[in-house]
């Protein structure tokens, strides 16, 4: 969790994908993974992309923390 949050039951969002990929944006960057130094950093955004055959992809970005966009 990108907040620190403890981990609950999971929901479904989306099905019949074939692929899923989620980056981190962080001091103006997209990011594979999330590695914080600190225990209180959070990324400035989360970006989810799904994408399956015969539909558009999907690009889902969600605003983190206290930061703005860039």
């Amino acid at each position: 969790m990108p907040d620190g949050a403890v981990i609950g039951e999971g929901s479904l969002i989306a099905s019949d994908l074939d692929t899923a990929i989620v980056r981190v944006r962080d001091r103006g960057e997209w990011r594979d993974r999330w590695d914080a130094t600190r225990p209180d950093a959070m990324p400035q955004a989360v970006e989810l992309l799904l994408t399956s055959q015969g539909r558009a992809p999907v690009r889902r970005l969600f605003l983190v923390g206290p930061g703005t966009p860039d």
